[in-house]
């Protein structure tokens, strides 16, 4: 399917979220297979240590979103779902702002996207993003353009299971150009914890590493296949019996991080979305995140400047 097609796909999904509320910009969770070397976890009577999901609590915008508009990424084969965005879409349309899509991996189109745009939001991407869209993007975010980044495992295939045998070197992804302009860098694997969980191993628990906006008001968040992230300054990091999975170390890991005033780095596509906004204070930790992208003030106001060519994808 082409990228064009895509968008167009794209739109009419979210319509179906937020009916009218949505605008396409014109600028044209299967299993987790088990551990090496160890059998698939099953619990039943006693032997079932998982935490029993909390889910309640709503996501909220206290901030003034009128006026805003927050441009997600859907040009870079990443068109997020409909679980994924409709917490998020909703809030942010009944607080006032305007979400558009990005459908066009043309410059000149991208660039006019971010120009019209007070925040863009990328969930992974399956595709490179041009030397001229991550100059676009730069310039966006110096102008004071607001930039969250929602990562996940790259699901390599060897031997016919989905995770990379143990000592695998960490593999470049579409997303390390975008990423390595802020400073921040994935590690290979996924973490896990089988000590302390909620519901599966794979959702593993995370605690602010400090004072920070985004944390104001979470105790405890809880992560779905989450990547470690190094680089940036740690804002959320896991339990101390977290594991990741290409090296079997235990440790800590930082699973969000924020680059500078203008850039967030978050670790799981899943957290935001409708299946756990609601586990632990998800939802607060969501809140935060929108208040952070509706608050920020660009200038110029329309940056980036146009480009005239796309220019060729970074290696």
């Amino acid at each position: 399917m082409s990228t064009a097609a895509r968008g167009v796909l794209f739109a009419g999904v979210l319509l179906a979220v937020v009916s009218g509320a949505v605008v396409v910009a014109d600028t044209g969770s299967g299993p987790t297979p088990a551990v090496d070397g160890e059998p698939e976890a099953v619990f039943t009577g006693e032997n079932m240590a998982a935490t029993v999901p909390t889910e309640d609590g709503s996501v909220s915008l206290s901030a003034d979103a009128s006026g805003k508009t927050i441009a997600i990424d859907a040009a870079h084969g990443n068109a997020p779902s409909r679980e994924q965005l409709a917490p998020i879409v909703s809030t942010l349309t009944e607080n006032g702002a305007e979400v558009t899509f990005t459908s066009s991996q043309r410059s000149g189109n991208f660039n006019a996207t971010l120009r019209n745009a007070d925040a863009f939001v990328v969930f992974g991407a399956d595709e490179r993003y041009t030397t001229g869209q991550l100059a676009a993007i730069e310039s966006f975010t110096d102008a004071g353009g607001r930039l969250l980044v929602l990562t996940e495992p790259e699901k390599q295939t060897f031997g016919g299971l989905f995770f990379p045998p143990r000592g695998e070197s960490a593999l470049e992804t579409p997303l390390t150009p975008l990423l390595s302009e802020y400073g921040v860098g994935v590690r290979d694997g996924y973490l896990f914890n089988m000590a302390d969980y909620d519901n599966n191993f794979v959702n593993v628990y995370g605690t602010p590493a400090g004072e920070s906006e985004l944390t104001a008001g979470v105790d405890e968040l809880v992560f779905h296949e989450s990547v470690a992230l190094v680089g940036g300054e740690s804002v959320v990091t896991s339990g101390d019996q977290t594991t990741l999975s290409t090296t079997r170390e235990s440790d800590t890991y930082g699973v969000v991080t924020r680059a500078g005033e203008n850039a967030v780095v978050v670790g799981d596509t899943s957290v935001l979305g409708s299946e756990f906004v609601q586990r632990s204070d998800n939802e607060v930790f969501t809140s935060n995140l929108l208040a952070y992208l509706v608050t920020g003030e660009k200038s110029p106001a329309d940056a980036p400047q146009p480009s005239d060519s796309a220019g060729p994808r970074r290696a």
